[in-house]
């Protein structure tokens, strides 16, 4: 019986690593070509059996000279026994040695398979581990495809806000420049309502000329006299005082006009009658700058300090002090405190 080749019933294996397509081919054929010569073998074996069966038993020899004339055999048929038994045996004999061979080839057969189905178990979990990577290194692809789709909007996103800051900067930009146009501008319209406020006041200055009386007691305004509560006697100085007052109201009713602060108490100016406004829990109250008798003198005192408050106010805004920092004689200190108004506004006015 023909042999099959070593090569083809122990085909070397790979150790390691995952086969190639040549080498799962060669494998499939080895594996196929041993189970044809398994098949072949195991026919032949039981071919043999039969054979070995159907045979007749050899004989035992037998003495002829004890045999019964009837039934004697001839020297040439026991000779032709002898040769038939002979021949069977070597037969059973070499059946016996092609089953033994068979029986090994099927022995070698088997570890063939238990090492292919061994290769075969690695090479499933070498795929298997194969698969797991390629399962993750495609997870790991897919997140760095959103991790780039995410870079990709978050770099468009600062382009744009790049493009907007650009965009704002150009406009802010432009915004300073109007900016420092409209300063500019600003600025010149205060420089001409200053000098327009200083003209304003000079002429108000000569209008109502304030000076010192020619004795040195008084301060007067447009020539009549200003005198303290306590100084009015009689009619006639009542009269020069309250028209002198009322002069005084005018110009300082002026005077917040011109420069747009509302005074702490209201000045009303009606000429010899005029009036300081107390605003006092929502309740006015006037306290007249004239004196029609003597009772009358307690709230000319109270106007002439309230009147005194509100040039008081304007000179604190200029920066400038009382002429009586102790407030002492605030009713003498009206028209000096009121001269020192006007030369501060003139002076700041052309300052700037």
């Amino acid at each position: 019986m023909h042999k099959m080749p070593m090569q083809l019933l122990s085909p070397s294996l790979p150790e390691t690593g995952a086969e190639t397509g040549a080498e799962t081919k060669a494998k499939k054929q080895a594996q196929t070509q041993a189970e044809a010569q398994t098949q072949a073998e195991a026919q032949a074996q039981a071919q043999a059996q039969a054979e070995a069966q159907t045979q007749p038993q050899p004989q035992p020899q037998t003495d002829t000279s004890a045999l019964p004339p009837s039934r004697a055999y001839s020297q040439k048929q026991l000779k032709d026994l002898e040769r038939t038994l002979t021949d069977r045996r070597a037969r059973i004999e070499s059946l016996q040695k092609a089953t033994e061979a068979a029986l090994m080839r099927a022995q070698r057969v088997s570890r063939l398979r238990q090492q292919i189905d061994t290769q075969r178990k690695r090479v499933d979990l070498q795929k298997q581990r194969l698969e797991d990577k390629t399962r993750h290194v495609e997870r790991a692809a897919h997140l760095l495809e959103i991790a780039l789709a995410q870079h990709a909007q978050a770099k468009g996103a600062i382009v744009a806000a790049r493009r907007d800051s650009l965009a704002v900067a150009g406009q802010v930009s432009r915004q300073a420049v109007v900016l420092r146009q409209d300063r500019i501008i600003f600025e010149d319209l205060r420089a001409m309502l200053a000098r327009q406020r200083a003209l304003a006041v000079g002429d108000l200055a000569e209008a109502f000329p304030v000076e010192m009386a020619m004795d040195e007691a008084d301060w007067t305004i447009c020539g009549l006299r200003v005198s303290s509560a306590e100084g009015v006697r009689g009619w006639q100085a009542s009269e020069e005082t309250a028209a002198a007052l009322g002069l005084v109201t005018r110009l300082l009713d002026a005077l917040a006009r011109y420069l747009c602060v509302p005074l702490r108490f209201p000045v009303v100016p009606r000429g010899s009658r005029s009036a300081v406004c107390c605003l006092f829990s929502g309740s006015v109250e006037w306290w007249p700058l004239f004196m029609l008798r003597a009772a009358d003198r307690p709230r000319l005192h109270t106007a002439l300090k309230l009147l005194a408050v509100d040039i008081e106010q304007l000179l604190c805004q200029h920066g400038m002090e009382s002429v009586d920092p102790e407030r002492k004689r605030r009713q003498l200190s009206l028209l000096p405190n009121l001269t020192q108004l006007l030369m501060a506004i003139e002076t700041s006015s052309f300052a700037q």
